[in-house]
């Protein structure tokens, strides 16, 4: 996570308004974090317009706690507030607001990714099919109902883990778990982990930002479905209004100390870009993303805006559909993968800004294929005929 936050990488396009959000990118930077380490406490990398895309300059701003961040809605609208249930990227983006997972993979150069403690301080794997996890000793949930600020144990994250691994289709990540045996707490603060064979997945899936914790209590309250987003993390939420208003305030107690920076953020549903710019314009809000087309544009209409760039981890594909004729046959499938000119249409579509990858987004080191392993890398006109013609196309 740090890397992005140092780094000028022509992934994203943000501009903010200069003197409103200075310290608050800060904050934004680190409600999905849960770092704990001094060197976080650095702005993100900042340069003037007419030098973002050329200089490496990083300027660091010191930490300052307050303020309020708006912005327009985080992925439009959600399906549920229930975080263990929901497939929405919305849910899990405004659930980090509020609850906080066991682990995280913290990113700190680009695919890169290291287990840091969250919920969990600490953990072991005395066999291979078994983990300990410690947890944190001292965290509370937030003071409102149903849980009212009581510490959170080890029995609250069996809890969570159970019910996510609840074997009904409304639970979409329960084959998460199908290797799972048991999960048990051996005492207030540790719970142990028993799988059926060696599974390696775990400990990454222990860090996914689905991977929260809730209450007892709350899925008491709520029933079947969670209607809040109530947990231990850095914020509470005070306003949840799918398709109006979202709004976050500091949470006192949080458990990471001094964190976090920001006082409030408010999202709000705003759509299409044109509105969306319109808003920032107006101040009232203090984000935008006008894309590669309205850049320069942009840039040139508000130049006392705030530029900083960062990945953009979305893939771009081609599909086909493999049921119809003559997409049936792989030699046109392989035909078309030749003929296609990648390199071109980054350039047209996006303004160059990206690279080829394979199935998994190639800054993700650990599990991309390497660039000399990529296949179709340049265009083959002429084997592409032959295949069509191979294929009585």
């Amino acid at each position: 996570m740090n890397y992005w936050q140092r780094k000028n990488l022509s992934r994203r396009r943000v501009l903010v308004g200069a003197g409103t959000i200075g310290a608050g990118a800060l904050g934004v930077a680190l409600v999905g974090c849960g770092d704990d380490d001094d060197d976080d406490d650095v702005a993100p990398a900042t340069n003037t317009p007419e030098t973002a895309a050329a200089s490496p300059t990083v300027v660091q701003d010191p930490p300052k706690r307050g303020g309020t961040f708006a912005s327009y809605n985080l992925n439009a609208t959600v399906d549920s507030l229930d975080i263990q249930q929901s497939t929405h990227p919305g849910t899990q983006a405004y659930s980090q607001f509020t609850n906080d997972g066991l682990t995280m993979l913290d990113e700190r150069t680009p695919g890169d990714f290291q287990q840091k403690p969250q919920l969990a301080e600490s953990w072991e794997q005395p066999d291979a099919t078994t983990i300990i996890l410690k947890i944190r000793k001292g965290v509370k949930y937030a003071n409102v109902a149903p849980a009212n600020g009581r510490e959170m144990t080890a029995q609250d994250v069996v809890f969570s883990l159970k019910r996510m691994a609840t074997d009904d289709a409304k639970f979409p990540r329960r084959t998460w778990f199908k290797q799972v045996d048991s999960i048990e707490a051996t005492d207030a603060n540790t719970v142990r982990i028993k799988t059926k064979q060696p599974y390696a997945a775990l400990m990454y899936l222990l860090g996914s930002p689905w991977m929260v914790v809730i209450s007892p209590e709350q899925a008491a309250q709520d029933g079947a479905v969670l209607k809040n987003l109530v947990g231990t993390g850095p914020y509470i939420a005070k306003k949840l209004e799918v398709g109006t208003e979202f709004v976050f305030e500091r949470n006192p107690d949080y458990w990471d100390a001094g964190k976090p920076y920001l006082d409030r953020f408010q999202f709000l549903n705003i759509q299409g870009v044109a509105a969306q710019l319109a808003a920032f314009r107006a101040g009232q809000t203090h984000y935008a993303d006008p894309g590669a087309d309205l850049i320069e544009k942009f840039r040139s209409e508000n130049p006392s805006a705030r530029e900083w760039t960062g990945p953009r981890v979305g893939i771009g594909i081609l599909a086909f559909n493999g049921k119809k004729a003559p997409f049936t046959d792989p030699r046109v499938r392989q035909a078309i993968a030749n003929a296609v000119d990648l390199k071109g249409w980054m350039d047209v579509l996006v303004k160059g800004d990206g690279q080829q990858t394979g199935p998994m987004y190639a800054g993700y080191k650990t599990w991309a294929l390497a660039q000399d392993k990529l296949l179709y890398t340049k265009p083959d006109i002429q084997k592409a005929k032959q295949l069509l013609n191979a294929a009585g196309q």
